[in-house]
């Protein structure tokens, strides 16, 4: 079938940008919406490569009848939810409800088929690349990972048609592709004005509510034990999930993201009066779970918060990061502590990932904010680099205001993903990553590095990932990223090793 691509690539935009009004109202789904939505775009920015190819072979025409039906019936159904919003809740307060109600009703009709938004998107994503990249003659089109994701896709699909021994449920495709005959989506039904939501009990202190959520507001001083008024930080751990990453999923992990420790309810409360700040929040498994990063100005001190949602209420728990050390175990993150008995290590925290991108700055970030705090830990809590599962292309060594790193080059066994990784050539901080990025859009980009001289490398663009408030990236009178090296010759194994992943010899 020849899918008229343009009318597909617009789709595609369309359901991105009316995810902007979920992603403005919904906070606590926030990172996974603008994930859906940076995918979103990196599908069209795919679609538009092959809509300028001459001529397409067979085996990536056959692709596109397996994925673009899937993706239409995904589409068809945000659109559903698309119709039932009601621009009027924001006149009597209740967006944030309205449109939260909607998003759970979007995700569970999503789950029914067997993998929510977030994940059939990536799927999208990553077979399109493959796509491309067999359309550009690098015969991807057998590899084992598209094998895999054309037999995920089988089974998407199937659902998404329903029985095909049944004809009541059974359906034609037909051209346009916006046209496609989909199975009705029943989403709750959500009017404008609610009841009135049940008023929280008076705070206790001008930035903590008692209520069993126990979430901090939004002001940006907090009080000290003097009575005076302290300005929050602008930490850098705030910028890191921006959502403008790409996204390669890991294979599915049956064991749940849970923690091991000990409830302590008072906790945020007593963060609070020690003037901690609460710089970094992460949901996992549709928010039932979440991660907190608190930092405490005057002395550094880092802390890590796990709360995830009990019976009658949610549960709370709380280590320094000095006390654990980070571990990764396939598609999750271990943070283990040492028994006080036999010297070993527990887990205190088991953290589960859908892409590797979020698995990976989470890393950084728990590592960054550890070895950045004075406290001292004993060696067997030391760091290592992100171990089980990426292997090392490349590295040498780079010089930015007379301080010399190792910059790395990782590639992912399990998701592709392919990482530059920037730390301090030696001592204890040797293992803190100073700043990451993700190249798999930049392979293949005609131009994207160039060589200026022996020493020298240019990188045309980056979306950098930095883990210290004063590090800043070298650039050149053009706005290039500027690469010196120490040696000339870890210039040249980078030119070879970047030629080699574009040929797929990497």
């Amino acid at each position: 079938m020849v899918w008229p691509l343009g009318r597909v690539i617009k789709e595609t935009e369309d359901t991105a940008y009316g995810l902007v009004v979920f992603k403005t109202n919904v906070a606590e789904f926030r990172p996974d919406i603008s994930n859906c939505m940076s995918i979103c775009y990196q599908v069209t920015t795919s679609f538009h490569v092959l809509e300028n190819c001459d001529c397409l072979r067979h085996d990536v025409r056959s692709d596109l009848d397996l994925v673009i039906p899937s993706l239409m019936y995904t589409l068809g159904t945000c659109r559903d939810a698309f119709a039932v919003t009601d621009p009027s809740a924001y006149y009597n307060g209740q967006a944030a409800r309205h449109y939260r109600i909607i998003w759970l009703d979007l995700q569970s009709a999503f789950m029914r088929e067997g993998m929510n938004l977030l994940g059939r998107l990536a799927l999208y994503a990553r077979f399109i690349e493959g796509i491309v990249k067999t359309a550009r003659g690098h015969h991807r089109a057998h590899s084992r990972d598209m094998e895999k994701d054309r037999a995920r896709l089988d089974r998407l699909l199937l659902k998404q048609e329903g029985d095909p021994e049944d004809t009541a449920k059974s359906y034609q495709f037909t051209l346009p592709p916006l046209a496609i005959n989909r199975r009705p989506i029943n989403f709750s039904h959500v009017p404008a004005s609610y009841p009135p939501p049940i008023p929280e009990p008076a705070p206790l202190s001008p930035t903590y509510s008692n209520s069993s959520s126990q979430s901090f507001s939004t002001t940006h001083t907090y009080g000290t034990g003097s009575g005076s008024l302290l300005a929050e930080p602008n930490h850098w751990a705030r910028r890191i999930f921006d959502g403008q990453h790409p996204v390669h999923p890991l294979p599915y992990d049956i064991e749940p993201t849970r923690c091991y420790g000990t409830h302590q309810p008072g906790l945020l409360l007593d963060l609070h009066r020690e003037n901690s700040f609460k710089v970094l929040e992460l949901p996992f498994e549709s928010s039932s779970a979440k991660v907190l990063l608190f930092y405490r100005v005057g002395d550094k001190r880092a802390r890590i918060v796990f709360t995830e949602k009990g019976q009658r209420e949610r549960h709370w728990y709380i280590m320094a990061l000095s006390s654990l050390t980070i571990r990764r175990a396939g598609s999750a993150l271990q943070l283990r502590r040492i028994n006080q008995y036999d010297g070993k290590h527990d887990i205190w925290a088991r953290l589960k990932f859908s892409c590797h991108e979020r698995m990976v700055l989470l890393f950084c970030v728990i590592v960054a904010m550890k070895m950045q705090d004075p406290t001292l830990y004993p060696m067997a809590l030391d760091e290592f680099p992100l171990q089980g599962g990426e292997s090392l292309c490349w590295s040498g060594e780079i010089q930015n205001e007379n301080l010399r790193h190792i910059m790395r080059i990782w590639r992912d066994f399990d998701s592709s993903c392919l990482r530059i990784e920037v730390t301090p050539k030696r001592g204890r901080m040797k293992v803190c990553p100073i700043w990451t990025a993700f190249l798999n859009e930049y392979v293949n980009e005609p131009g994207w590095v160039k060589r200026i001289n022996p020493s020298v490398v240019y990188l045309r663009k980056l979306h950098p990932y930095i883990f210290h408030e004063t590090y800043g990236l070298r650039f050149s009178t053009t706005g290039w990223i500027k690469l010196e090296f120490t040696y000339p010759d870890d210039a040249d194994a980078l030119m070879d090793v970047w030629d080699d992943i574009c040929a797929g010899r990497i």
